[in-house]
């Protein structure tokens, strides 16, 4: 189970509680409503009920979710079919499994890893759809059990109707921040790279089609470098991949850094693979010239070379840490007006092929 299911989880702990204390309010009303229109059989059931949202407590802060849900569905259903039969259909109880539904459909969602839960939405709401058209049918051939006056059926119905839109917008309203929050989780696992949090592959090339539809229509141009970090495999291989993973965080924050004093707002970063990284600029001339953004590159070059990367990150390594031989080749293209996104990056990779043949740890313009 992730994180978020278990932060999920909690929220539905919160919205259960906030049901099952309704649910007590409304069958505790209920109680005394039946009591004074002398339903007898309607009031006991309601102390039943009302004993039973008691009880209903226990299994929510004990985590019993099955066995709370299932209660909750056997009485509402049961409560439902009882006070129809007994006070007719115009009282509006036959309408609650409209919200039932609503309401389990969302418990599914949330409990979506729970074996248990996956045929209880469609057994309630088939239930509820025959439940309902019996009951409509019952209530057409045989008249209830006792005839109440018909300004207190509309006030039934109304209380009723109340509920159930109730019901109905409260599951909605946290069903769609729930699914809005899940949105916003997986549109940051696909844009961001989990171990540097720099964009990703994916979502750099988004971006580069945006500035390149920009740069054709004569506006803004954009330039690429390609980072490729010198001896990666050497670093992996002595000493081990705990270490390789510290120095790709650490160059990620070196350009970050690099960025927030200079081009931020006009510069995108993304790990382009293994340990190559992709700076995507966008300059317009005047407010950012492209020896700006010469300059910005040649700065995260200079400021990675010279930063002290060593193993005293690792809780095994000894006080005195090894620093690590760290550097970048980079090769860096500004986009020609009528060439592709590809051509572009193809001019960019060529300088970066030119640096490496000439030693590495160097920015080829």
């Amino acid at each position: 189970m992730t994180i978020y299911d278990v932060d999920r989880q909690k929220k539905f702990f919160y919205i259960a509680l906030f049901f099952n204390v309704a649910l007590l309010l409304v069958h505790s009303t209920f109680l005394l409503v039946f009591r004074l229109i002398s339903v007898k059989e309607m009031y006991y059931f309601n102390i039943v009920s009302v004993s039973i949202y008691i009880f209903t407590f226990y299994l929510i802060f004990k985590k019993y979710m099955q066995a709370f849900i299932i209660l909750v569905i056997v009485e509402v259903q049961v409560h439902l079919v009882c006070a129809t039969i007994f006070i007719g259909w115009d009282s509006g109880f036959p309408f609650y499994p409209f919200g039932l539904i609503m309401v389990i459909y969302y418990t599914r969602y949330i409990y979506y890893d729970r074996k248990y839960m996956q045929p209880i939405p469609l057994i309630v709401s088939l239930t509820s759809i025959v439940e309902f058209i019996v009951l409509k049918i019952h209530t057409i051939k045989t008249i209830p059990v006792y005839i109440i006056d018909k300004g207190i059926l509309d006030r039934f119905m109304i209380f009723n109707g109340l509920l159930i839109f109730l019901l109905i917008m409260i599951s909605l309203i946290d069903y769609t921040s729930v699914v809005l929050e899940t949105e916003k989780r997986l549109h940051r696992i696909a844009d961001y790279d989990e171990l540097t949090q720099v964009f990703t592959r994916r979502k750099i090339h988004e971006i580069l089609k945006e500035y390149h539809k920009t740069a054709e229509k004569g506006k803004e141009n954009f330039c690429i470098s390609i980072m490729d970090v010198d001896n990666f495999k050497h670093i992996n291989d002595t000493f081990g991949h705990d270490t390789g993973d510290y120095v790709l965080k650490k160059i990620c924050q070196n350009i970050k850094s690099v960025l927030a004093q200079n081009t931020k707002k006009y510069t995108d970063v993304a790990r382009w693979g293994g340990d190559e990284f992709l700076i995507v600029q966008q300059y317009d001339g005047k407010t950012v010239t492209l020896e700006q953004c010469k300059n910005t590159i040649s700065t995260i070059h200079s400021n990675i070379a010279s930063y002290k990367f060593t193993k005293k990150h690792s809780p095994t390594a000894p006080s005195s840490a090894e620093r690590l031989p760290v550097s970048l080749t980079i090769g860096f293209a500004s986009h020609n007006k009528g060439d592709s996104i590809d051509e572009t990056f193809k001019n960019a990779d060529e300088n970066l092929y030119i640096g490496k043949e000439k030693g590495k740890n160097i920015v080829v313009f």
